[in-house]
């Protein structure tokens, strides 16, 4: 029976959005493009739908010669890794000179992103002409009575859905708006300028004064010597990169987690990177470099509970940051490289403990990762006591 294309665009639409929870990548202004991503990790699968009738095969051609190149834009668009694509045209006829083998002749099964293309008609039920899983599976009806509504209650559901997906998103950047961090900031900033006042920054005995970390103290029971260095700044140059990054960085997390997780954070990151610096250091150390790979950690752990949205926001960018910091702390002496591995792991783990805001967590998780926190905290701390 021949169908109706508009209601063979939109149902497609509406089922892979709706009903296989697809996101929408980008979409032209009059809906008649729509490019989709797959839920989930990699290898992704990237679908576009688009709404046009060809009259003929030059057309047709040109639209295919141009896709391996959109494709790609896609991929970098949604920060993807691996994908595979189906790109499937919705029109009323074929072009009058239509040949199936050369729309075949497009398909590149084998090369490094997977491209596979299709045509359907009116003429031709979509899950008869090639179009793989989980398309095939789409239901589509044997009769087209009332077509009109049905085709705008498909259309308006999911556009819907989509928009609230977009909503969705942006609610989990709006937890909390940036305070903690920006207030950090200013704290360490201010203790620099004491110590300054006090004989020098980069003076040690002032240093010990202020609450650097000192193995011996802390031996001896000054233990506050594991949280106060998370403030004080050895030098200019320290505090100026440390507190870039703390304003870059800081406000994202305290979005994500909101200001009270953030907190948590933030500050058990300090106390783990301390940890670890007593445990395999014995020089004097200060800086908040432990808390913020502690917020490194943090988003690690928004990267494996929300992969998708980690990776079309930020994904690549901070795996790379959190790589180049560690390689240049193992080439370059005078970095406490302990403290920088202790606070990322304090910091995920303090997220798994913490779990997101407004989502669905696990108690018994949740201990876990809090178990954690302890166990490696207190391991470092027994080995380092003599």
């Amino acid at each position: 029976m021949e169908g109706n294309i508009d209601y063979y665009y939109w149902k497609t639409a509406y089922d892979l959005i709706v009903k296989k929870n697809y996101r929408v990548a980008t979409m032209s202004p009059s809906h008649n493009e729509i490019w989709l991503e797959s839920p989930g990790r990699s290898p992704k699968r990237v679908v576009r739908l688009v709404r046009h009738d060809f009259d003929w095969m030059n057309r047709l051609k040109t639209d295919l010669a141009q896709i391996p190149e959109k494709v790609e834009r896609v991929r970098r668009l949604i920060r993807a890794g691996k994908i595979e694509a189906d790109n499937i045209y919705f029109s009323r006829f074929e072009p009058v000179d239509h040949q199936q083998e050369v729309l075949e002749a497009y398909n590149q099964p084998d090369r490094r992103t997977p491209l596979y293309h299709t045509l359907v008609t009116m003429d031709s039920n979509p899950a008869d002409v090639g179009i793989r899983k989980p398309l095939s599976s789409i239901d589509y009806p044997s009769s087209y009575e009332g077509m009109d509504l049905e085709i705008d209650r498909l259309k308006y559901a999911a556009l819907l859905r989509a928009k609230e997906q977009n909503e969705q998103d942006r609610a989990v950047f709006d937890n909390a708006k940036p305070l903690l961090a920006y207030m950090f900031i200013f704290l360490q900033v201010v203790m620099f300028f004491i110590l300054e006042q006090a004989g020098g920054s980069t003076n040690p005995y002032v240093l010990i004064e202020y609450g650097a970390k000192y193995n011996p103290l802390i031996i001896e029971g000054e233990w506050w010597r594991l949280i106060t260095p998370i403030f004080l700044h050895i030098g200019i140059l320290h505090l100026l990169m440390n507190s870039l990054a703390l304003y870059f960085l800081g406000p994202l997390v305290e979005r994500i987690y909101g200001r009270f997780r953030f907190l948590l954070i933030y500050l058990t990151a300090g106390f783990t990177g301390s940890v670890m610096s007593f445990l395999f250091t014995e020089s004097i150390s200060a800086g908040a470099s432990g808390a913020i790979f502690g917020l490194f950690g943090a988003l690690l752990y928004f990267g494996i509970r929300k992969p998708g949205l980690f990776f079309r926001t930020m994904g690549a960018n901070v795996l790379v940051i959190i790589l180049i910091n560690l390689v240049f702390g193992f080439s370059i002496p005078g970095i406490d490289n302990a403290g920088h591995i202790g606070g990322l792991l304090g910091g995920f783990l303090t997220a798994g403990a913490a779990a997101l805001p407004k989502s669905r967590s696990n108690a018994g998780i949740q201990l876990i990762f809090a178990l954690g926190v302890i166990i490696v905290s207190g391991a470092a701390l027994f080995l380092g006591y003599p």
